[in-house]
């Protein structure tokens, strides 16, 4: 029965993906490096990928486990060469050339390291588990745009959800509202098309607006915009670290989804998920409900330690007084994955949940952990245990978080991977509105309204004339 149902599982998923059917470029070769124009993308894939399939809220199946994950390398520009390699052997795992809104799914099993060096950007987003496989789960990312940042105008992604709605197999995925939000950073026309060039949907967003979005599963998508946007998939069963603007990890405004109030605390729901922000100085968090503009209230954070929060509202806009890394952390017994990086020359306070993390050194790199210096080869992964820990690099670094409660394993997981190239991708000329407007001075405007009445009385009483 559980094989039975497994293999289903796949089955559906492979149907859902539309795989191409890659022009091989030859199945050996040695790592590149230092090629231009080069975009690297690293990851790993838990050892333990495990979980109960709930076929109802109130009833589990049986415990399940899948010795495999997908990695889904999406085109976002034609003729880009792929190539993805097994770590620290550097065995070549398939090499390819994708073009523009086709994608190439590869499998990589269980507690694998991995690199994908591309000649352009690419959407790469590693997934696994039983429930995503049966196309019945959610995960919580932010897709690159065709630039490779998280900011842009034009993003290709895949459309990563389920096959139904908000409640499906006893997994809370989404509550409440569709899978997906594009954010408008300026006023912005959107249009989406598929990937056989119909327009699926078309509309205009303000800045500070977003629209809710869902779309075939597991299918292509090009959204195109006049204004800067954000675009991003959210589940409660799903952590994720939030990309700041104007790029990079780590800054001092924020937007994406939260849930609202009933479902933090909440008898049906995963126990201890959270909003953790950490850095390296004292910092005040001004959080607003982005979809009323309105401010719903402050977080302190204290320098070197994580401060951890619920945001009960469904969107968010998070600002600081100082620049802090800022993650959505799912229940631990949920798990998950969840990526961001570091700027050559930052440094950060980094909260790695129970689990551990890695942290990917493209190049020769000092990557200084708690002071202490450390030398990693390019490919090197160097695992950060769980707490806080301040991390800087003298060369840009990934970071992957791997999330589950002690002697778990990770039931449904999902990231689109960053390049390590994209950290240095900013949108400095962005024309940003306040979220939440300034407060007018009322009793002074209240003042100026009681004199300028007082002047209009008197010059209108001067130029009345009495009657003969």
């Amino acid at each position: 029965m559980r094989d039975s149902l497994h293999v289903n599982g796949l089955a559906l998923l492979l149907l859902a993906l539309p795989l191409l059917s890659a022009t091989s470029l030859g199945t050996s070769g040695t790592r590149a490096q230092g090629v231009e124009n080069e975009y690297v993308y690293y990851g790993f894939v838990p050892a333990n990928i495990s979980g109960r399939l709930n076929r109802h809220i109130y009833t589990e199946a049986a415990t399940y486990n899948t010795t495999k994950a997908f990695l889904a390398v999406v085109g976002n520009l034609d003729g880009t060469r792929v190539r993805v390699y097994k770590l620290p052997d550097e065995a070549l795992v398939q090499e390819f050339t994708v073009d523009k809104l086709q994608n190439v799914t590869l499998t990589l099993s269980n507690n694998t390291f991995f690199k994908v060096v591309a000649s352009k950007p690419v959407s790469a987003v590693l997934m696994g588990g039983v429930s995503l496989e049966m196309i019945e789960a959610m995960i919580s990312t932010f897709f690159t745009s065709v630039e490779g940042g998280y900011i842009g105008r034009e993003f290709v992604f895949m459309a990563v959800q389920a096959k139904i709605g908000l409640f499906q197999s006893g997994t809370w995925a989404i509550p409440p509202g569709l899978p997906f939000n594009a954010y408008a950073l300026e006023d912005s026309q959107v249009s989406i098309y598929d990937a056989d060039g119909n327009k699926v949907a078309g509309f205009e967003l303000k800045a500070n607006k977003r629209r809710a979005l869902e779309f075939t599963p597991y299918r292509v998508y090009r959204l195109v915009s006049t204004g800067n946007v954000m675009l991003q998939t959210f589940t409660t069963d799903s952590p994720c670290f939030y990309p700041a603007v104007p790029g990079g990890f780590l800054g001092t405004l924020f937007y994406g989804s939260s849930t609202e109030a009933e479902n933090w605390g909440a008898s049906w729901a995963r126990g201890n998920l959270t909003f953790v922000a950490s850095s390296r100085e004292d910092a005040t968090l001004s959080v607003a409900d982005l979809d009323y503009r309105k401010k719903i209230g402050e977080e302190k954070v204290a320098a070197g330690q994580d401060s951890q929060f619920p945001i009960k509202v469904v969107q968010i806009s998070v600002k600081s007084d100082k620049p802090i890394l800022l993650m959505f952390k799912s229940d631990d017994r949920d798990g998950g994955i969840a990526v961001a990086g570091l700027k050559a020359g930052q440094e950060a306070y980094v909260y790695v949940p129970p689990g551990k993390a890695y942290v990917f050194a493209y190049k020769e790199t000092v990557v200084t952990v708690d002071d202490v210096r450390l030398q990693l080869k390019p490919d090197e992964a160097l695992p950060i245990t769980e707490g806080v820990h301040k991390l800087s690099a003298t060369e840009n670094i990934v970071l992957e978080a791997v999330n589950h409660a002690a002697g778990q394993g990770i039931a449904n997981f999902g990231q689109c991977l960053p390049a390590v190239q994209s950290l240095d991708v900013t949108s400095e000329q962005l024309k940003l509105t306040p979220v939440v407007s300034e407060e007018l001075p009322w009793a002074y405007i209240a003042g100026a309204v009681a004199v300028v009445a007082v002047v209009l009385l008197v010059v209108w009483s001067k130029r009345r004339k009495p009657q003969a």
